[in-house]
C-alpha cells in the first residue's frame, strides 16, 4: 500500500511541475482512474492481512482477533509528517508560479 501512495505522490508531483494549461485536467483524469482502482486494491490488501492474522492466531476468539486487527491498523505519525511536508512543498511551488506569473 505504501508503494501505491508514494507512486501516486510522485506522479502528482511530476505533473505539477509541467507548466502546461492542461495539467489540471490531466491530473484530474489520473486521480479519477486511481480512485476507481484504489477501493479494489485496498480491499484485496485488507482481506489478505485479515487472513494472515486469522491464520497466525487460529486459537483466538473473534473479540481477540478484532483487537489484534485494531492494533495493526491506524495512522503512523511519520505518514502525517510526510503529508504535511508534501502539502507545504506543493503550496510553495504554487506560490512560486503565482509570483512568476505576475
Amino acid at each position: 500500500m505504501w508503494l501505491y501512495g508514494f507512486g501516486w505522490l510522485g506522479l502528482d508531483f511530476l505533473i505539477r511541475l509541467i507548466p502546461i494549461d492542461g495539467t489540471y485536467f490531466l491530473r484530474f483524469i489520473i486521480m479519477v482512474l486511481v480512485s476507481i482502482k484504489f477501493k479494489e486494491i485496498y480491499l484485496k490488501y485488507v482481506a489478505k492481512e485479515v487472513q494472515t492474522i486469522r491464520k497466525n492466531n487460529s486459537g483466538k476468539t473473534k473479540e481477540q482477533l478484532l483487537d489484534i486487527c485494531k492494533n495493526r491498523g491506524g495512522v503512523y505519525p511519520g505518514v502525517i509528517i510526510f503529508a504535511v511536508l508534501y502539502v507545504v512543498l506543493v503550496l510553495a511551488l504554487f506560490l512560486n508560479q503565482l509570483m512568476l506569473a505576475s
